[in-house]
């Protein structure tokens, strides 16, 4: 699955240890719906995308004699909606009114509806508990682990909901807290749930600084945070952030509106144009032949091919050194340089080796342009764009046996992942594929 259910880690960590808990997440496991019945407690957190789902399971669970709390954004904004179908609603935060639930259920008296919107510090959270973390099992279950810092945002922005879910009081965890957590769960990266991280480079730089030097010493692979643009106001603590091992500032523009972006601090130059104040704009490279390749008399020395090896598009042969082959990232073909073209390239150009050796003139045309660049759409998804020359849709013959890669699926995501490194490193260049 993409990602750890952070609150349900979070809220069966606070379950006494004498009451059984479990964590059904269905991106890993179904509803064990056979194991419900009158003694059961059913707590599902739910955002609006998700409520019809949850409802479908509430219903299912009663049917068995179960008792359903719901929870999580959409009960908090919309609680006579919910509270209409489930048995209990919790509103707000439930750090305080999970344990009073789970108490009133075993004393039969579960209240209709639980708020807390007080918006506690964080200084005394209760740490995820171990058995939750053997239930879970994050590093065989999960691409990757959620983690909060901080929660709230003094923020408030009309097009958003975070101070009406987290309160508009940024609350801050104990440096010391979050580096235990991230060092007992032994995760090496993380994507960060709190609704707006990046503007405490702002509220509280002496926080962010003490908690950036502190996360630079653990052995962490990267990890991401949402963000606003303001953030590159501050480049003393951008360069701390990358120490800290941040590598992605996920920075939402959540509103067509202009009104509602000059909320985030954009300015309007005319109508159709917009400032951002970016400070790093990170693109693509330019893709380039070696410069000895580029001097050479190999290489186009002008035109839009410049630089490129010139060579016959199909047979893949130089235009004025028949002794000459080019592929790959050297050669001025009109398509993606990628390592699949590389492998549809390579056995046209051993077969017109051979043919020259042997002082035959009839070289194959064999190469048709096929190259294919994986397009990860999301967590855990993605699909394969393969094409040919002239822009023509084309699948290759040994993948498409086993999946339509035209459609973005998780297996199309584990190729990306697994599939394509060893067909790479193991038979690709060993010239077995």
């Amino acid at each position: 699955a993409t990602m750890a259910p952070y609150t349900l880690m979070r809220l069966a960590s606070l379950v006494p240890d004498s009451v059984d808990v479990e964590i059904i997440d269905e991106d890993v496991c179904p509803v064990p719906f056979d194991t419900l019945g009158p003694g059961s407690l059913v707590g599902i957190t739910a955002k609006t995308l998700q409520i019809e789902r949850a409802r479908w399971i509430t219903e299912r669970a009663q049917a068995r004699g179960a008792t359903v709390v719901i929870g999580g954004t959409h009960a908090t904004l919309s609680p006579d909606e919910v509270s209409q179908w489930a048995d209990s609603i919790a509103v707000g935060e439930a750090y305080r009114t999970w344990p009073q639930m789970i108490s009133d259920f075993d004393r039969g008296a579960l209240q209709p509806a639980y708020v807390d919107t007080d918006w506690a510090n964080l200084d005394n959270l209760l740490p995820i508990s171990d058995r939750v973390l053997q239930q879970v099992d994050e590093s065989s279950n999960y691409w990757t682990p959620y983690l909060e810092i901080t929660r709230g945002c003094p923020r408030n922005c009309t097009f958003c909901t975070a101070i009406r879910v987290s309160g508009r009081v940024m609350r801050l965890r104990p440096v010391e807290q979050v580096v235990e957590e991230i060092e007992r769960r032994q995760i090496k990266r993380f994507f960060l749930t709190d609704d707006n991280f990046g503007l405490n480079f702002r509220l509280y730089p002496e926080y962010m600084e003490e908690l950036l030097r502190a996360l630079a010493k653990l052995p962490l692979h990267g990890w991401t945070c949402q963000a606003e643009l303001m953030v590159a106001d501050y480049p003393d603590l951008l360069k701390l952030a990358r120490e800290a091992h941040l590598d992605k500032f996920f920075i939402g523009f959540e509103s067509a509106n202009p009104d509602n972006r000059k909320e985030l601090g954009e300015k309007q130059i005319s109508p159709t144009e917009v400032a951002i104040p970016f400070e790093i704009l990170h693109l693509a490279p330019p893709q380039s032949a070696p410069d000895f390749i580029k001097r050479s008399k190999l290489a186009y020395q002008d035109g839009p091919d410049k630089g490129w090896i010139n060579v016959d598009h199909y047979s893949l042969q130089h235009k004025e050194f028949p002794n000459v082959f080019a592929l790959g990232d050297s050669a001025a073909l009109p398509t993606a340089k990628t390592g699949a073209a590389v492998r549809k390239q390579a056995p046209v150009v051993v077969e017109n080796i051979f043919h020259l050796l042997q002082h035959d003139d009839k070289l194959s045309k064999g190469y048709e342009g096929y190259s294919s660049c994986p397009l990860v759409t999301g967590y855990g998804k993605m699909l394969l764009a393969e094409f040919k020359y002239d822009n023509v849709r084309d699948s290759d013959p040994l993948i498409s046996k086993f999946v339509d890669t035209s459609k973005e699926q998780y297996s199309m995501w584990l190729l990306k992942k697994y599939g394509l490194p060893f067909m790479y490193w193991n038979l690709m260049l060993k010239g077995r594929a």
